[in-house]
């Protein structure tokens, strides 16, 4: 309940923001009425997220009972660690986001040599990059693991083009999928073999090559998939 009690002065904050905007919003007559009851949406979605969130955690530590140890956790470390993941909670509704929070948290909670178990520095950098990823760079990071499941350029061959991304995710342009990349390169998540810029075209960058670092696989197959 502390931790929740915590979480307060940006409730009101977040609440006084939401009522003068929808103040603000008797000014404009046309449409402001209709925005009015969008943000009426907002704690109500704020909710349900919290909701999800418990509920993805719970089933997580249901599956995992018996590989837990609660007594070996660093009080400290669980602390810090569910800061974030009630920022994450917070400010999504998507699956992705809130399994990936619950997974990480679940893993603190694993016992001492269980060989899934991560150490303490790669949860609170996963956790950080699950926080301050986009939504779209996810979805391009499993992107990619899956087309690299197929091995399009053969079975020893640990990388695709840029080619195979544009076909897994074709309602994407290839510049939003290449500014995505750059996202994940930027969380070294993902890596882009340099390509020198032939066009102003959407083929432009389709000799890249596309990888995903060790890193980049443990968050998507170990806590996005859920595999622990």
């Amino acid at each position: 309940m502390e931790d929740i009690k915590s979480d307060q002065p940006a409730e009101r904050s977040r609440d006084i923001a939401l009522v003068l905007l929808k103040s603000g919003l008797n000014a404009v007559p046309l449409v402001g009425g209709s925005i009015a009851s969008l943000l009426d949406f907002v704690p109500t979605a704020h909710q349900q997220n919290l909701e999800k969130s418990v509920v993805l955690f719970c089933q997580r530590l249901t599956d995992l009972e018996h590989r837990i140890d609660v007594e070996a956790v660093s009080k400290e470390e669980f602390a810090e660690l569910f800061q974030t993941t009630a920022h994450i909670m917070e400010r999504t509704h998507r699956d992705e986001k809130l399994q990936a929070a619950a997974n990480i948290l679940a893993n603190l909670l694993l016992k001492p040599g269980d060989p899934a178990k991560s150490p303490y520095e790669e949860l609170d950098h996963l956790i950080r990059c699950v926080d301050g990823l986009s939504i779209g760079a996810i979805t391009v990071l499993g992107a990619i693991h899956n087309t690299l499941a197929k091995r399009p350029l053969g079975p020893n061959t640990d990388a695709i083009l840029f080619q195979h991304l544009r076909a897994a995710l074709p309602q994407m342009r290839a510049a939003l999928l290449r500014s995505l990349v750059s996202e994940l390169e930027a969380f070294h998540l993902a890596t882009a073999q340099p390509l020198a810029i032939r066009g102003s075209g959407e083929e432009e960058y389709d000799g890249s090559h596309l990888r995903i670092t060790p890193v980049g696989a443990t968050l998507i197959e170990r806590f996005i998939e859920g595999h622990i």
